[in-house]
């Protein structure tokens, strides 16, 4: 018998994760490295971030660790470390019925190298992939890298881990994705090259000129996410450090030349627009869903009754591809039950 279609999602010790490994549960789990390291060998993926979103809001992880028990609604489960050259194969791998989690480390040449070609992927739509990307505290970033974990408290920042579980027949995955942002009206921006930093020239409505002089313009809010259309989807990226000082603007994704970006339109009513998305969504029934970290800025009280109790702050969410300031959720249901209107 199935008891929850959601496994079941909690804050716990080193210790008491240790234990579940241990007992053979199959398991997502984020916290920071050093406590992810001290995990024993099993079926488990991880990675890194700083931050939960929790029942009384945003804290730091603090030794304490996030996890989600698949077990009850597994019936087998599949664990691979891929790099750069078996990535683009991932979906060889999927199950005949049920979901594939993806973590990516974040701000790493390997997400770098894959995150502007993943549609182009074989196979990529034959099943559900969903995931995050990880983290650090921003202002570690330079000092230690975002890291994932695969089945044993070896870190990685070369790696992306792979975990295929399948479902029992009465079960399907459903993945939902919202971009609760719409292109605003201001000029296309092109950057040359890729990259997580913009610092040399751009091209800006026509106009070469560096991106951090056309913020000082204050034209456009850098709180906003930069939206592209690529391949008939709109893709966020984040900007880490809108109001710095330095030349350099760094984001939270790589940058893709080959696309033009605009700044997302403004949202004065940006609470509603959540809340409409939100409402769409069974966030907090989900098996799987995260809060990127570039939202943390935009939650409200309002909004904060829409996400889900307990979840990672991360660098970005997977939702076929790399996404950043979406709403993206995986929700288990039974075949006698309806689904959410598909999205």
């Amino acid at each position: 018998m199935i008891d929850s279609l959601a496994g079941s999602r909690a804050v716990a010790t080193p210790k008491d994760v240790s234990r579940l490994i241990e007992a053979g549960h199959v398991l997502i789990v984020a916290g920071e490295e050093a406590t992810l390291s001290q995990l024993p060998a099993g079926r488990w993926i991880g990675g890194t971030t700083a931050w939960f979103l929790l029942p009384d809001g945003v804290g730091p992880a603090q030794g304490r660790l996030i996890y989600t028990d698949l077990t009850g609604i597994a019936r087998h489960a599949a664990l691979f470390a891929f790099d750069e050259t078996e990535l683009p194969h991932l979906s060889t791998f999927y199950p005949p019925h049920g979901f594939a989690v993806l973590l990516l480390p974040g701000r790493s040449a390997l997400l770098e190298r894959v995150a502007t070609d993943m549609l182009d992927w074989d196979g990529l739509y034959n099943a559900p992939l969903t995931g995050w990307v990880s983290g650090v505290a921003l202002e570690a970033l330079g000092q230690s890298t975002p890291k994932i974990f695969c089945g044993n408290g070896t870190p990685h920042d070369d790696r992306a881990a792979l975990l295929y579980v399948t479902l029992p027949n009465e079960l399907y995955p459903e993945l939902s994705v919202i971009n609760p942002f719409g292109v605003g009206a201001g000029p296309g921006i092109v950057f040359p090259d890729r990259g997580y930093a913009s610092a040399g020239l751009c091209r800006i409505g026509g106009e070469t000129m560096r991106l951090r002089a056309f913020l000082d313009q204050a034209v456009a809010d850098p709180g906003l996410p930069l939206i592209a259309d690529r391949d008939g989807a709109l893709v966020n990226n984040t900007i880490l450090n809108p109001g710095a000082a330095q030349e350099a603007v760094e984001f939270l994704c790589p940058l893709d030349p080959g696309l033009m970006y605009r700044f997302a339109e403004p949202l004065p009513a940006y609470e509603a627009a959540f809340a409409r998305a939100a409402r769409d969504l069974d966030l907090g029934g989900a098996v799987l869903s995260a809060l990127c970290i570039g939202s943390v800025r935009h939650l409200t009280a309002e909004m904060r009754r829409y996400l889900p109790a307990i979840a990672p702050v991360t660098f970005g969410q997977i939702g076929y591809t790399v996404l950043t300031q979406t709403l993206t959720c995986l929700n288990i249901h039974r075949l006698d039950e309806p689904a959410a209107q598909s999205k």
